[in-house]
């Protein structure tokens, strides 16, 4: 991945490795490749200012600069995947980041990313899917969705671009996929929230949100389906945990999450996987496979 995200690959390879016992790669079973680094921008309301980041992203583009072409891809597989770069490789890596960082921030000033939920079957075609729209400078992420007393409701996250602090929304829909009903969610936290984790459990409605500024992942519960929940425990405390998700199998309970953190410069994140054998337990613990070298 060092060598992809520092010479701007158009393109990420991905390698499908069969393990031995010793956790090595000894046999590649697949390979594939898709987009790694790409623009995904949309008008603002100064148009006159998107008409020019318009016009510099096809001239920047049209010359090959912040990416390489797609014949980098293919010669992935020849090079060393692994190899350690040299301290002057890794400086111009570095000048060439800061370069293309600065390009990239330029475009956001522009441009909005502008998210929406698309609802539909897994046996449909996507065309067919009905997609729900934000208000004008929002996005929304994250969607979950929960069918409780024969009523369908999704909950995600609804950011607003001005304020750049996330929160929890629902909507109703009818069988048509038509809202009916929406509104916010209070779940007593005031900082960033994301990724509304909702499910079911023991005919109570649970929710895992996301809220890496608390230092912990909470666990909520609903007291007034889908408006009003209260935090009922904190399954993990003192790390800073993203897209936090729990099933049960087997009897044992399982929580995946993601530790660590990003800026505006780096990303430093880890999956962790904790277990218990209760859903609000003090006693998670990180599954024996996390400390496999």
């Amino acid at each position: 991945m060092y060598w992809q995200f520092a010479e701007q690959w158009e393109n990420s390879v991905v390698t499908l490795h069969l393990l031995n016992e010793r956790l090595n790669g000894d046999k590649v079973v697949g390979r594939g490749y898709g987009s790694l680094f790409y623009w995904d921008y949309n008008l603002t309301e100064h148009k006159l200012n998107g008409v020019t980041a318009s016009i510099l992203y096809w001239y920047f583009h049209k010359n090959k600069i912040g990416v390489k072409s797609r014949n980098s891809t293919n010669s992935m597989l020849d090079d060393a995947i692994y190899e350690e770069p040299q301290q002057l490789t890794a400086i111009r890596h570095l000048m060439s980041f800061f370069k293309n960082y600065t390009i990239k921030t330029f475009y956001k000033s522009l441009y909005h990313n502008n998210w929406s939920i698309l609802i539909g079957s897994i046996d449909q075609s996507m065309q067919t899917y009905t997609e729900l729209l934000p208000e004008k400078g929002c996005f929304w992420a994250d969607p979950f969705y929960i069918e409780r007393d024969s009523r369908r409701y999704i909950f995600f996250e609804s950011l607003n671009y001005k304020e750049g602090i996330g929160r929890i929304e629902w909507v109703e829909l009818d069988e048509h996929h038509q809202v009916i009903n929406s509104g916010p969610v209070d779940l007593g936290i005031r900082s960033h929230l994301s990724f509304p984790n909702v499910f079911e459990h023991e005919n109570a409605v649970y929710m895992i949100p996301e809220a890496a500024k608390t230092n912990c992942i909470n666990l909520l519960k609903a007291t007034d389906f889908p408006q009003k929940w209260e935090k009922v425990h904190e399954l993990v405390s003192g790390v800073q945990a993203a897209d936090s998700a729990v099933i049960e199998h087997n009897g044992l309970w399982y929580l995946f999450t993601t530790h660590g953190s990003i800026s505006v410069l780096t990303m430093d994140l880890e999956l962790h996987i904790y277990t218990s054998d209760k859903l609000e337990s003090d006693n998670w613990s990180i599954h024996p496979s996390a400390f496999k070298n």
